[in-house]
């Protein structure tokens, strides 16, 4: 194991403290952060229940499908772009909340893959499509980056990021078509 000081060099520890001293130091870090750390607040963003329509073979989203084939041992996942216009200020993507697109399809496209891992062990291949304006995904992506700085739309990008590597990390056999 890497001792103290040399953990501290190497950059694996923020801070040494000893034991008697623990809280106090715990305390000190977290203000000295709480003041660094440039907080921007504002209203929440209520997420609603996705509340897909379950079948025997099949669960559909507003803009996710993901068919099962259990015999076959395969399933297609279905992903649609957007439809409506994109935001063009930070402000009117916070005014659509849970609605926006890039939220609300990764919420699905989350839920999704979590099914698809704990309820349905003995799908082995998935075959990934999209469909929808291509056009409008681009220009969603450049909003995501125009408006990178805003917290809404950086957490946003976030929970995509949290998505896709869930999806990179699935113990599935993945096709994109």
């Amino acid at each position: 194991g890497v001792r103290g000081k040399r953990a501290l060099d190497w950059g694996f520890v923020d801070a040494l403290a000893p034991r008697n001293k623990f809280d106090e130091a715990i305390v000190r870090h977290a203000r000295e952060l709480a003041i660094t750390l440039q907080l921007r607040s504002g209203p929440g963003i209520a997420l609603p229940s996705l509340s897909p329509d379950v079948s025997e073979n099949r669960i559909r989203y507003r803009y996710v499908d993901l068919d099962l084939d259990p015999v076959a041992r395969t399933a297609r996942l279905l992903v649609r772009g957007p439809k409506d216009p994109v935001p063009q200020t930070a402000g009117d993507a916070r005014a659509l909340g849970a609605g926006w697109w890039p939220l609300h399809a990764f919420r699905e496209l989350d839920d999704a893959l979590l099914r698809l891992r704990f309820n349905y062990e003995t799908i082995g291949v998935v075959r990934i499509e999209t469909e929808g304006d291509p056009a409008l995904v681009l220009e969603c992506d450049a909003a995501l980056v125009r408006f990178a700085d805003d917290w809404f739309v950086r957490e946003v990008s976030l929970k995509m990021a949290r998505v896709l590597r869930r999806l990179d990390l699935t113990a599935r056999t993945f096709f994109a078509v």
